[in-house]
């Protein structure tokens, strides 16, 4: 076995885990209305709640832009780790 199909498919599996994880974290993101959520006032604990639901979506989809960058470089590793392994 080659020692360096080898590092590529650790390599593979440390970053398809990272991804899995960026992923896992995102689906957890939860909204958190502000001070104005206390306001006797409908239409202010509306704009509370949209406001959260913007910065949760955003921070969710920020998190899974890196997740989706992490899951290509896993491929491209895991290939490299095939290639190697088969002409290496």
């Amino acid at each position: 076995m080659k020692w360096t199909s080898v590092v590529l498919a650790g390599l593979s599996l440390i970053v398809g885990l990272a991804a899995a994880w960026f992923w896992f974290d995102s689906s957890r993101v939860q909204p958190e209305p502000g001070p104005g959520i206390d306001s006797g006032e409908r239409a202010i604990q509306d704009q509370a709640w949209i406001g959260a639901l913007i910065v949760a979506a955003n921070k969710s989809a920020r998190l899974n832009k890196i997740a989706a960058i992490l899951t290509a470089v896993a491929v491209v590793l895991g290939t490299a780790s095939s290639v190697s392994g088969a002409f290496g």
